[in-house]
């Protein structure tokens, strides 16, 4: 529903509203998307709010009351916390990790020490991206979870040496997490509802399981080659601080307007600075926001994925442009196919026609692949096992199941591996990707298997003669 007259010169008018409405029917129709939330902001007002589709098989409908888990947003959640920590003198940006987490190390303690809270929140400490996503299926839910999700790090190595590069990874706001835990000597959960989310009328909003009763939460649909699944899943507590978030749009706008603008006090001028303020290595990453640029805008932002869970938010430098506009967008799927929307909607609320294509074909070529090697490995097995009698062997038929092996070994650990993250993680997100992957692996392993036994039975037999 719109919740203001436009002014003459205003970025959303009714031509855009419409545009918007219409991309987003027409893409949830096109790529099989259950539900979408939005919110829209100009010149410091909610103007705008709408939920389309369903929150799960039942048929609740989706509204802007609808509380999606909004996955990495709420990064900046915890960045915030770190900062009004500062402002009440408890801890300092450039204090080190150690000064607060005093058995904090990594397999290097001489590096880990120099770890400062500002690297955690800047991504620039060191760790690696897969350090940070091996708890992508952690279900834990002890009140110990983020003291072990640190202690995990205990033998991880650093890429890079602290404060000397960028690297994305949630074991930095695993760190954070529990340091605020610490430092506050409370769950974080509830130091998140006493310091932003009760303060800003924030009512549907919680971490991972709602303390208070507030409209029903959307359920996740992970696509399985673009068929939308339902999987209700809640991560476990490890997850928190860089990832644990569940909102609604239109909370998430009293979030927004509170950063961009400040009015309620909440988050001063100097924190809003420091939240926003660079490193000369890092030119898009404040603290816990990306910063970016659209056309004469700069877009301050940040995107979420949790299994089932595709988010993204963000607001423009009101110096940029005649109005400043700002925006939350949230949807209850993840595709392997058809990852663009969110991207795509963004950028017709920004006004831009830098459209991304709908369909992925490099992830569709894969799953082509993945699942036409399976066809052929299932083939091949059921002829190894139909064909018994052991056959005239060389050395050189070693090779064929040395290369099945090290197929296996690629699909499991490799290919993973180059994008930063483990098999099973693969899963919450892109099921039909992950078990592609599983059984190209399991299978070659198997046919493998089936053809040394072969060989060895026919070197038995051989002595035997």
């Amino acid at each position: 529903m719109t919740l203001s007259v436009h002014a003459q010169e205003t970025h959303f008018t009714d031509q855009r509203l419409n545009d918007i409405e219409r991309y987003i029917n027409q893409g949830m129709a096109d790529e099989n998307i259950p539900g979408v939330s939005i919110a829209l902001i100009e010149s410091g007002r909610v103007i705008y709010t709408k939920g389309f589709g369903k929150g799960d098989n039942e048929n609740s409908r989706i509204s802007p009351q609808t509380p999606f888990q909004i996955a990495s947003m709420t990064k900046s959640f915890s960045a915030l916390l770190i900062l009004q920590l500062e402002n009440d003198g408890k801890l300092s940006l450039d204090d080190k990790v150690v000064d607060h987490i005093h058995w904090f190390r990594t397999s290097d303690k001489s590096q880990s020490d120099q770890i400062s809270i500002r690297h955690l929140l800047q991504h620039n400490s060191g760790f690696s991206t897969q350090s940070g996503n091996f708890t992508q299926n952690s279900q834990y839910r002890g009140a110990d979870a983020t003291e072990r999700s640190v202690k995990a790090l205990q033998n991880s190595q650093l890429v890079s040496a602290p404060g000397s590069s960028y690297e994305y990874s949630n074991s930095n706001y695993h760190i954070v997490s529990h340091l605020i835990e610490v430092v506050e000597g409370a769950p974080y959960e509830a130091v998140i509802a006493a310091r932003i989310f009760q303060p800003l009328d924030m009512r549907n909003s919680f971490v991972q399981i709602p303390v208070n009763k507030t409209a029903e939460p959307a359920i996740g649909f992970p696509q399985w080659f673009g068929i939308s699944v339902e999987r209700p899943f809640i991560l476990g507590r490890m997850k928190m601080g860089d990832g644990g978030v569940s909102a609604s749009a239109e909370d998430l706008s009293k979030y927004l307007l509170e950063v961009s603008q400040g009015e309620l006090g909440l988050v001063t001028k100097n924190m809003r600075d420091s939240l926003f303020r660079t490193d000369e290595n890092i030119a898009h990453y404040g603290l816990g926001w990306q910063i970016s640029t659209e056309g004469d805008m700069t877009v301050y932002e940040h995107g979420g994925n949790n299994g089932g869970f595709s988010s993204q938010f963000g607001f423009t430098d009101a110096n940029s442009r005649k109005a400043d506009i700002g925006f939350v967008i949230l949807t209850n799927y993840t595709s392997a196919l058809h990852s663009q929307f969110i991207w795509n909607v963004r950028q017709t609320i920004l006004g831009s026609e830098r459209l991304a294509k709908k369909l992925n074909t490099t992830n569709l070529l894969s799953l082509i692949a993945l699942y036409g090697t399976i066809l052929v490995l299932c083939f091949c097995i059921y002829r190894s096992i139909k064909t018994s009698k052991p056959t005239r062997t060389r050395f050189k038929h070693f090779i064929i199941p040395s290369l099945l092996i090290a197929h296996g070994y690629a699909m499991a650990y490799v290919i993973p591996g180059l994008n930063k993250i483990n098999l099973f993680s693969i899963y919450p997100f892109f099921p039909d990707l992950a078990v592609g992957l599983i059984g190209c692996s399991a299978l070659s392993i198997l046919l493998a298997v089936l053809m040394l036994i072969k060989l060895s039975t026919f070197w038995k037999v051989r002595q035997l003669d």
